[in-house]
């Protein structure tokens, strides 16, 4: 389903990346383990095709996404590519429910409100739809993300850092809504982080 092959990335002369192969099958969870600046990130937004690298194949269901570009890799990425970024890059002049219709647009969907009211009940948050970013809690905004990255059923869904700078109860409800949602829709789970409290809840670790 997921694979790297030979993969390099470097800023100017310093490499900060390079891994020779990696690969997960369907439904498959994994945590990139490594402390800050050690390229988690960098690797998330290669795998997310919103970075290329130097050097190295990056494959996704089947793809290899150095074959996309412009309008092809967005609706590639919508659709197949479940985003959950330490920003949540939600646009602020739009209420929750209408960010959620622009990531069915991005993707290729239908613009299904119902689809979007759906997958916001099934995090239970559908009583922020009409909300402005601004005027939702933490809580609620990472939910909001969360249900924006599963709207579209990726096959891979990728979390940078989720559980950075919340306390032990946050952080364990959020590990166990992100499994949960990938369980449900049979996504591969990628998750980077440098927090030591969420390392038994996967049973593949990669350290960086």
């Amino acid at each position: 389903m997921f694979q790297l092959q030979k993969l390099q990335h470097q800023y100017e002369n310093r490499i900060v990346l390079s891994i020779e192969e990696m690969q997960a099958s369907q439904g498959e969870q994994i945590l990139l383990r490594g402390a800050s600046g050690s390229g988690k990130t960098t690797l998330l937004h290669i795998m997310a095709g919103l970075l290329k690298p130097t050097a190295g194949k990056v494959s996704i269901a089947g793809t290899d996404l150095s074959t996309l570009q412009g309008a092809r890799l967005d609706q590639f990425r919508g659709s197949k590519i479940g985003m959950i970024f330490q920003q949540t890059y939600l646009i602020k002049t739009l209420n929750v429910l209408e960010n959620l219709i622009l990531a069915q647009y991005m993707a290729g969907k239908p613009q299904n409100k119902k689809v979007c009211i759906n997958s916001l009940e099934q995090l239970n948050v559908a009583h922020v739809a009409k909300q402005l970013p601004e005027q939702l809690s933490r809580g609620e905004a990472q939910r909001v993300v969360i249900a924006r990255a599963l709207l579209n059923q990726p096959s891979i869904i990728l979390a940078d850092e989720p559980t950075a700078s919340l306390d032990d109860k946050n952080t364990e409800a959020v590990i166990e809504m992100l499994i949960q949602q990938a369980q449900s829709h049979n996504a591969t789970l990628f998750v980077s982080t440098h927090d030591g409290r969420i390392v038994n809840r996967f049973s593949k670790v990669i350290n960086f």
